[in-house]
């Protein structure tokens, strides 16, 4: 055909001659064993990024590829662009790739600490879990001795043996999640460790007393890591149901 159809639901895709190309494609690290020599690289051995682009461009020319037709194409990214999920995704996906090594790496020692664990759990065998139905009720107990929770204003402010106040420690010891934790407040500061805490304001307080308290208190820690359990076994509901059987509200 000349291409001038109109694109159907996308099984006219020859996908099988497109998984044979990709499927023939060496990802190897120069395991064929030599190959110099004129001519042409031995079957299986060519360069993969060149097979890629060679399937690639396949897709884009051919008649059934994503771009031959600009009807189906404009509604394909209309309906890509309806679902907020999608977008959501598109847009992460665009800022990973767009951003160069060194920008994508957070300057924070324990972020990249936390970051590096999670990515090698996920090459880790995990058993196979039940489903959230068959689990059973949950209750979590903590032993605690006349500890507080969060530390109190006092307790911030007080001097300390060397003249400084418990809160000028921590945003000395972690200046830089502080001048993170003054951005997400939108709090305009020259100097973040200099900041003057404006007490009066009853929500800054409160963030000051929690951002204080993950960074000098376990039993904050601890709480909040309990907290977080709720917010997990929601998830992992939204994943395991059928979205046709909740409300939007849900």
């Amino acid at each position: 055909g000349d291409g001038s159809s109109p694109r159907g639901s996308g099984e006219d895709l020859d996908l099988s001659r497109l998984d044979s190309r990709l499927s023939n494609t060496s990802l190897a690290d120069g395991d064929g064993g030599g190959g110099g020599g004129g001519g042409g690289a031995p079957t299986g051995s060519a360069d993969p990024g060149m097979a890629l682009r060679q399937v690639l461009a396949e897709m884009v020319s051919m008649d059934a590829g994503f771009f031959k037709d600009e009807i189906y194409a404009a509604g394909r990214v209309h309906i890509l662009s309806a679902n907020r999920e999608h977008v959501v995704l598109v847009t992460k996906a665009h800022l990973a790739l767009s951003l160069a090594e060194g920008q994508a790496q957070p300057d924070n020692f324990e972020a990249r600490r936390r970051l590096m664990s999670f990515v090698n759990s996920l090459w880790m065998h995990f058993p196979h879990a039940p489903s959230l139905a068959a689990m059973q009720s949950w209750s979590i107990v903590t032993p605690v001795y006349k500890e507080a929770v969060l530390y109190s204003q006092a307790e911030l402010r007080t001097p300390l043996s060397d003249g400084r106040s418990l809160l000028e420690v921590l945003r000395t010891l972690y200046a830089g999640e502080w001048r993170n934790f003054l951005e997400r407040l939108g709090v305009q500061a020259a100097d973040p460790e200099l900041y003057h805490v404006h007490w009066a304001d009853e929500e800054l307080e409160a963030a000051v007393r929690l951002w204080a308290s993950m960074r000098g208190q376990t039993l904050t820690r601890t709480v909040v890591g309990m907290m977080e359990y709720e917010r997990a076994l929601a998830l992992i509901s939204r994943v395991e149901t059928d979205p046709s059987e909740t409300s939007p509200t849900e």
